[in-house]
């Protein structure tokens, strides 16, 4: 009688922790630069999180687990952001992470995921390094600055015929790799720039560069740094007169910040882009509807990207096997889906492969740039 009573209790004890264990929240790492230079990405990166979490927790969770989110602030510092990853492994021990903007923070701290065997899926952070063979833990959700830098080239050259191009870029990471693959494209096509200057992240005085830059009387000026930095350059060439220059980058500033801080002399400007609003495709305008109703602003491609990243390929990913991180980055490397009526996937290196959209700032706002025919 003894013994059945002891199996009776055992049993209910599994049950009990059975229970438990399916009500645990999945705990999903946040990292972005809340504060900072790159702030005004940043705090899209968390929107775009928080809406998905939301989301998934109104509808009762994923297999009646809660998703809770540990969201750290980097500054867009390299030392900072590793502090702040740490944290997310090893205090908060997240399931997984989502988030990344700087390529300079996402190279810093990659590692640590990577160590710690951790599914991470970079947003927005484009440089090519950040996938290579070995990493087997992190994904890209955005497409890197090679990509990104061939198309605006091909863009530039074949579509809008211009042959007259500037370069200026920030001297970063990010900047650097942009300006190095931007570049290579355009001499694959036959085309050498007229002058590429730099700067160094937080410059507030471009005027030399400019005007170094006017003296070759450009078409076209590539310019790869941030938002804030670059709103300063955009208003100081208008200023010496650079009127009809056009400014086109990759994936640096295609936020409303920049439209904010280089008000009408920004128009015109082009990027690459994996979002934006103006997309007339239901899912995206549901996205925007519900993003503007809860934040009074229309959302870029960090928020969308981050969005897309946890309901369209972790949901069905932790749906299908749980918070198995080793099954977590099988199932990253072979999964496969389709958003804004595209069909994607990462590849050997965990880099997205998918097509690209440019996007140009017209009537004040960031719209989808139709691209004239070759």
């Amino acid at each position: 009688m003894r013994s059945r009573m002891l199996v009776v209790g055992l049993l209910i004890t599994l049950a009990l922790s059975s229970v438990g264990l399916a009500n645990e929240p999945i705990k999903i790492g946040i990292i972005a630069p809340l504060t900072g230079g790159a702030a005004s990405s940043g705090i899209h990166i968390r929107y775009g999180a928080e809406m998905a979490a939301d989301e998934i927790n109104a509808a009762g969770g994923i297999n009646g687990r809660p998703i809770k989110l540990s969201i750290v602030d980097d500054a867009g510092i390299p030392a900072q952001s590793v502090s702040a990853m740490n944290k997310l492994v090893y205090q908060d021990k997240v399931d997984m992470v989502v988030g990344g903007n700087l390529s300079s923070t996402v190279l810093a701290h990659m590692s640590i995921t990577e160590n710690a065997g951790i599914p991470y899926i970079v947003t927005s952070a484009s440089n090519p390094y950040i996938t290579r063979p070995e990493n087997k833990w992190l994904f890209r959700l955005h497409q890197n600055d090679d990509i990104q830098s061939i198309h605006l080239a091909e863009m530039v050259v074949n579509n809008l015929k211009k042959t007259k191009i500037a370069v200026i870029h920030d001297t970063n990471d990010f900047g650097t790799a942009s300006k190095d693959a931007f570049v290579a494209a355009l001499k694959d096509l036959g085309i050498e720039p007229l002058i590429i200057e730099s700067y160094n992240f937080g410059d507030k005085d471009f005027m030399p560069q400019l005007i170094r830059i006017r003296e070759t009387n450009p078409e076209i000026l590539g310019l790869f740094g941030n938002q804030s930095e670059a709103a300063i350059i955009t208003n100081q060439m208008r200023q010496l007169g650079l009127n009809d220059v056009r400014i086109v980058s990759t994936g640096g500033f295609p936020v409303p910040k920049y439209i904010e801080l280089a008000p009408g002399t920004s128009e015109g400007s082009i990027c690459v882009s994996t979002f934006n609003p103006s997309l007339k495709l239901p899912e995206a305008q549901k996205f925007v509807a519900d993003y503007v109703e809860r934040f009074k602003t229309e959302p870029p491609h960090h928020a969308w990207n981050t969005y897309e990243a946890i309901i369209y390929v972790l949901k069905p990913i932790l749906e299908k096997v749980g918070t198995d991180k080793a099954a977590i980055r099988d199932e990253l490397r072979t999964v496969k889906w389709t958003a804004l009526g595209m069909e994607k996937y990462f590849d050997e290196v965990g880099q997205v492969i998918m097509p690209s959209l440019f996007i140009e700032v017209r009537d004040g706002k960031w719209q989808a740039f139709d691209v004239p025919e070759a």
